[in-house]
């Protein structure tokens, strides 16, 4: 998941993540983490694990350190990275544990972590969800242990009794411009008690005849979130086009929807 905005909370984390993500990269430094992005289903009471595997794809030996963080994406589908327990009860950062935080690797070595997330057994059972995270970077190993030189994120979705996934589309219309060009605009709201991870499409049809299918890139909307949704078009000959957006998040149904626009 690209992170394309950062919210700073507390001087310490600002000045960690600033380092991490706003300064640039040693040309020899460089990791590689799998999973980036990890979903479990643990009941309260249980537990759950994953293999993260983190490599050092630089030409240094590089000093990897994991620090928890919260995190949500915004209404413009940027994702924002925040202190621990920021996201209130959404938060499962507290619960979250890795084998290791702090290690050394040479160059093209690779470390397998556990992370493991322990569900307390007087947690809600009420369905819905949750997320938390990791922070990890790498840095020089001649470098002090604050130092911060690349990073890249673990993110850990959690369900709590299959929450109901719904999405609804509260408006959505095509501007046409000059030359062929115009911009999809789409108003979208989560109103079901889990995130929502969409496949995502635009199919563009004249006369009845489908022309083109363009994807749709639409980070994860969390419950009770709003996103909007903006979609470049271009390359189009002037006339009447109907526009049909749809999104498959593995709900009940498949959010769907229509109109119609002029292209000049």
């Amino acid at each position: 998941m690209k992170i394309t905005r950062v919210t700073l909370l507390g001087p310490l984390f600002a000045a960690l993540l600033v380092t991490a993500l706003s300064m640039p990269a040693a040309a020899n430094l460089s990791i590689t983490v799998q999973p980036l992005v990890s979903e479990l289903s643990v009941a309260p009471g249980g537990s759950g694990h994953v293999k993260v595997l983190i490599k050092n794809s630089g030409t240094a030996a590089e000093r990897i350190i994991a620090r928890p963080v919260d995190w949500r994406t915004l209404s413009d589908g940027s994702t924002t990275l925040e202190r621990p327990g920021a996201e209130g009860d959404s938060s499962i950062t507290r619960f979250l544990s890795l084998s290791a935080y702090q290690f050394d690797l040479q160059p093209e070595e690779t470390r397998e972590l556990a992370l493991t997330l322990e569900m307390p057994g007087t947690f809600s059972t009420k369905p819905a969800s949750y997320w938390g995270g990791y922070l990890v970077s790498a840095a020089p190993v001649v470098n002090p242990s604050s130092a911060i030189g690349v990073a890249a994120t673990v993110f850990v979705y959690q369900n709590i009794n299959k929450p109901r996934k719904h999405m609804q589309m509260k408006s959505m219309h095509v501007a046409s411009a000059a030359n062929g060009t115009a911009k999809l605009v789409a108003h979208l709201q989560n109103d079901g008690q889990g995130y929502c991870r969409s496949q995502s499409r635009l199919l563009i049809q004249q006369s009845g005849r489908i022309v083109r299918e363009d994807k749709v890139t639409f980070p994860v909307l969390f419950p009770g979130a709003s996103r909007t949704l903006t979609q470049n078009i271009d390359k189009l000959p002037p006339g009447d086009y109907q526009f049909e957006l749809t999104f498959d998040y593995g709900g009940s149904s498949i959010l769907d929807g229509v109109t119609r626009a002029q292209i000049k």
